[in-house]
């Protein structure tokens, strides 16, 4: 299936919400973000995935990656396109939160690194985001410096 990625635009908000509210995936604040949101839509135009970066100054928090049918290279071009974003909006850093072993490796792949809870900056670790996410089983940290993207 032929799939494109594009950056959200403020008519997208109510179909990325109907979208995320399928999934256990948090849509509060969106709406404060959407500029640092991409969509993933299939050959008609449907949304069928969805990532976003939620901003903290220069570090930013990956939120909301979502995509249906997936391959692991499809998975790969989508947080490629994401880091390209964060560096346009002149982000420092990248931080996620995952539980699943294949994103893990996914992510460490493209450079992303384990760190400690501890290690996140604070306004990312009293984030409502974190909060809701943080009790989940075998939850890993890792981060990713922009300054790896090709310039």
């Amino acid at each position: 299936m032929q799939k494109s990625v594009r950056q959200a635009m403020q008519e997208d908000l109510e179909k990325i919400q109907l979208f995320l509210a399928k999934t256990a995936v948090d849509t509060e604040d969106i709406e404060k973000w959407l500029n640092y949101y991409l969509l993933v839509e299939d050959k008609n135009g449907d949304l069928i995935g969805t990532i976003g970066i939620e901003p903290f100054e220069k570090v930013g928090l990956l939120r909301s990656l979502v995509i249906a049918n997936a391959t692991a290279e499809d998975i790969l071009y989508l947080l490629q396109q994401t880091i390209q974003l964060a560096k346009e909006r002149q982000l420092e850093s990248l931080y996620c939160m995952i539980n699943n072993k294949s994103a893990i490796h996914l992510f460490s792949l493209l450079g992303f690194r384990t760190i400690r809870k501890e290690k996140m900056p604070d306004e990312i670790k009293t984030s409502k985001s974190v909060a809701n996410i943080s009790t989940v089983n075998n939850l890993q940290y890792m981060y990713y410096h922009i300054e790896n993207v090709n310039k």
